[in-house]
């Protein structure tokens, strides 16, 4: 433990909180540099994120895209969304994750998805796979999605993994190492998935000094999903942080032992910043390793900022340097997508503020009592 992380142990309130806070964001900044010395596809992502940040054209077409949604109610009309483009997803990237596990002429498996809401994964893994399993979302009372898909074979239950012990209640339902697979997906709720329409500006202001706190949500989901794993069983989990890698990696360091390999793989929107990270295989809680994770993440305290310090890497260890060579060619994948996306936004919303000022310029050098038409 550095000195400083020992100083923080001697605090507590709003200072202690105060100063973690600043270190965190020393921390992202520090691997943000660290990355940016040693990673030649992750220099390219940021100088195309820097560009649409210093673009005029891109600003104004946040600009006009939220005036736009300004201007619906977009209350009216939200139903259940479609599974189709979930489902395509899943159907495309899991046989790449481990193509064993995912083999539709394989034996009949047991799965728990957890933030199923619409259904997409469990659609693809009871319909197409034949298995069967546990789904858990947030309830549509609580501004849940709601599922599109039901089938005799899988078993829907209601849960708020935003509450302290959630988890708890779904291993009655799910017991310890009952499943071969676990999902633990974005869990959203309908206000929360109406909070993309950020400016440019916040955009680059959350990337670039905004430390993300681990959400309470993901480690409870973790909490369960390495207590329902079997052994030999495989994770698969949403990292919502965007661009904080620090965070992950630091995640990472602590699970990874436990399991035979590591990938992260793009969410259905390939442009946004979430990711999927693959755990395959576990060791199982009777080994040292599984049960070292397993107490990992039930001694966490993800609404600690001090806890959350310590948990980010910014040094380039030996560990770390393994996990991101392991981890190198997936996360090149991820970052050429959204660069390919950012850098064909930026150029269509150029094109488009080119010809919108060239428009202007013309109308403004028309000669008085001319029609334009």
């Amino acid at each position: 433990m550095s000195s400083a992380e020992k100083d923080l142990d001697a605090k507590s309130g709003a200072d202690g909180d105060d100063e973690a806070i600043e270190q965190i964001k020393s921390r992202i900044e520090a691997w943000y540099n660290v990355l940016h010395d040693r990673d030649q596809a992750w220099r390219e992502l940021q100088k195309e994120k820097q560009l649409g940040w210093n673009s005029a054209a891109v600003e104004e077409s946040w600009r006009q895209r939220a005036l736009a949604l300004a201007s619906v109610n977009r209350q009216r009309g939200v139903g259940v969304p479609s599974t189709h483009k979930y489902v395509r997803f899943y159907l495309e990237w899991l046989p790449k994750l481990d193509p064993h596990l995912f083999d539709v002429n394989g034996p009949q498996r047991t799965f728990a998805d957890v933030g199923s809401s619409p259904g997409g994964m469990c659609e693809t893994l009871v319909a197409t796979h034949g298995w069967v399993g546990h789904a858990f979302s947030l309830a549509v009372e609580a501004e849940g999605f709601g599922m599109s898909f039901e089938h005799g074979n899988l078993s829907y239950h209601d849960v708020d993994f935003a509450t302290p012990d959630s988890w708890r209640s779904c291993l009655a339902k799910s017991p310890p190492e009952s499943c071969d697979f676990v999902n633990l997906g974005i869990v959203v709720d309908r206000g929360q998935s109406k909070q993309d329409d950020q400016s440019t500006d916040s955009r680059r202001n959350h990337e670039q000094t905004a430390p993300s706190q681990v959400p309470l949500i993901l480690f409870n989901e973790l909490r369960y999903g390495l207590q329902a794993l079997r052994p030999g069983g495989s994770l698969y989990f949403a990292f919502q942080l965007g661009s904080n890698l620090s965070l992950l990696y630091g995640l990472l360091c602590e699970l990874r032992p436990a399991f035979e390999c590591v990938r992260v793989t793009p969410t259905f929107a390939a442009h946004r910043t979430p990711v999927y990270v693959f755990l395959g295989v576990f060791c199982g809680r009777n080994v040292a390793a599984g049960a070292a994770a397993l107490e990992f993440v039930e001694r966490a305290r993800p609404d600690s900022w001090e806890w959350v310090l310590r948990l980010h890497c910014f040094q380039w260890s030996q560990g770390v340097q393994a996990m991101h060579e392991e981890l190198a060619a997936d996360l090149h994948h991820v970052w050429g997508l959204q660069m390919d996306h950012l850098r064909q936004m930026r150029h269509d919303a150029e094109r488009k503020y080119s010809s919108g000022r060239h428009r202007k310029d013309t109308h403004s050098r028309e000669p008085l009592g001319r029609s334009r038409w």
